[in-house]
């Protein structure tokens, strides 16, 4: 197929990677037909022996795992040698070669290609080449004696600490080289073995058959192979930003995140509540509003919504007065949310007023960019909680400013926020559980004896106990299919054998 919406497409990934023999079969396999030719006969001993097989492969391997997730994928495939150049963040070194690569696969009509242009005109933009499978190399994809599992391993020194000019989340955007510190190490190391610590545990989705959801025309994949734990900072510098990234449970829809288990159990979610105004009164010594995105909604729009989406949408407004610089208008970046939701202009205006005047005593945090700073905060937080986990042994999954460990580990974690938000705060931040889900059902569990009592549990009056099973009611519990189990069981027997 030649035509694609080249607009369906993501970019080329430099760090795939794979040791499996039979990755390196069909690597060696075109490798030595099409792109030894390309290697030059006088390189010097001290230099790479194989620059051009290191390319194909990385190449080979990436696009192998988009085909696998989406047949239609196509791959943004950079000509620019800036793309490649060398650095903190090319672990695998892989240089402007590989453009080579590509054009000798495309000859061999293994790759078909749509190349790129740039509009210089002023305003204007442009798009980088676009890549993809042709039959021939699909042929080969489909008869591999390999799957995505064995592939997806990222390159070993791939960096894990990631600075960046902005605020974009991406993390292959505005990239800063930078001089490592003790500081950078540090987290270095707490990521690896904060990596590590997941790897020794068996975290996946118990409704699922296969560890994959569908999203749109891809695939996202859930297992140990798909994680790779970094910390993005932010504004070029390490105190602001700093969140942790790279878990599959940060990106799935989240009706699926009440059915994800840890070893086995179901999970319990403690989530802040208002956590950065929170934070902006905390810092400035004054007593928060009971709710500060909590404003009068009367004679407007908003109140004739879900009451959850009509507060996520003013939660959306306060956090980005906090977040914008002086002269942007508010109404510009958050109107056409609100307006696509049915909210007229005025009652955007009206709204952004009665935030401001809920908010006022600390009106001199708005426009001030303050976000990132903010999120650091809240990254020290569970930098302690990371440390923590990894001493006890215990999981503790993060999605930035929500955390979720097994649910008999409920009151463990509680108390873990507490004395982290004092160490990095000075007082306790308000938490709210999630996930009822997991908090109800491990008390059925516990009181059935499918699981341990402990004494925080067994001090809960039947009162309480009957109240919180009659909500259970209302929301189904999550069903372990037979594929989880089985996943379970493989990894256990695997544990044993270890």
């Amino acid at each position: 197929m030649t035509n694609r919406d080249l607009n369906h497409s993501r970019l080329f990934d430099v760090h795939r990677w794979s040791e499996h023999p039979e990755v390196n079969a069909l690597v060696d396999r075109l490798y030595e037909v099409h792109i030894r030719c390309l290697e030059p006969t006088d390189r010097k001993r001290t230099q790479d022996k194989n620059p051009y097989r290191k390319a194909l492969k990385t190449l080979l391997i990436d696009l192998y795992v988009g085909w696998v997730d989406d047949p239609l994928l196509v791959t943004a495939f950079s000509r620019s040698n800036r793309s490649y150049e060398q650095g903190r963040y090319n672990e695998l070194h892989i240089s402007a070669k590989v453009k080579d690569v590509v054009d000798r696969l495309i000859e061999a009509g293994y790759l078909h290609q749509k190349e790129g242009f740039k509009d210089r005109r002023e305003g204007g933009s442009g798009r980088v080449s676009r890549i993809w499978p042709t039959t021939r190399l699909e042929d080969l994809f489909r008869d591999a004696r390999f799957g995505v599992a064995d592939v997806v391993i990222s390159a070993p020194d791939r960096e894990r600490v990631i600075l960046k000019k902005g605020k974009d989340e991406d993390p292959k955007k505005g990239l800063i080289d930078y001089r490592d510190t003790d500081q950078t190490r540090a987290m270095r190391d707490q990521l690896v073995r904060y990596q590590a610590l997941l790897d020794r545990h068996h975290i996946d989705i118990c409704s699922l058959e296969e560890p994959v959801i569908r999203q749109g025309n891809g695939l996202l994949r859930i297992g140990r192979e798909h994680v790779f734990i970094c910390r993005i900072f932010n504004d070029g510098s390490f105190d602001r930003g700093g969140r942790y990234f790279g878990g599959w449970w940060q990106i799935i829809p989240k009706e699926f995140r009440r059915d994800i288990c840890i070893d086995g159990q179901f999970i319990v979610e403690k989530d802040f509540s208002s956590l950065f105004p929170r934070m902006i009164y905390c810092l400035e010594g004054i007593t928060p509003p009971d709710d500060p995105y909590g404003i009068d909604l009367s004679g407007l729009a908003y109140a004739d919504m879900p009451p959850k989406d009509g507060r996520g949408l003013i939660k959306t407004m306060l956090n980005t007065m906090f977040n914008k610089r002086p002269g942007q208008s508010i109404l510009r970046i958050v109107g056409d949310e609100h307006r696509d939701a049915g909210v007229p202009t005025d009652d955007i205006r009206v709204a952004i007023h009665r935030v401001e005047e809920l908010n006022a005593p600390i009106r001199q945090w708005f426009d001030s960019g303050a976000g990132t700073y903010l999120m650091n905060l809240e990254s020290r937080i569970t930098e302690i909680l990371i440390d923590r986990a990894i001493e006890e042994d215990e999981v503790i999954l993060t999605v930035h400013d929500s955390y979720l460990v097994r649910n008999d580990k409920e009151q463990w974690l509680e108390q873990l926020l507490r004395d982290a938000c004092q160490q990095v705060l000075g007082q306790e931040m308000k938490l709210k559980t999630e996930n009822e889900i997991g908090d109800s059902l491990f008390r059925h569990q516990w009181r059935t004896g499918l699981i341990a009592g402990t004494a925080d549990i067994s001090a809960i009056s039947n009162n309480r106990y009957n109240l919180m099973m009659e909500g259970q009611r209302e929301r189904s519990i999550p069903v372990r299919t037979e594929g989880y189990a089985n996943r379970w069981k493989l990894f256990k027997e695997g544990k044993t054998k270890g």
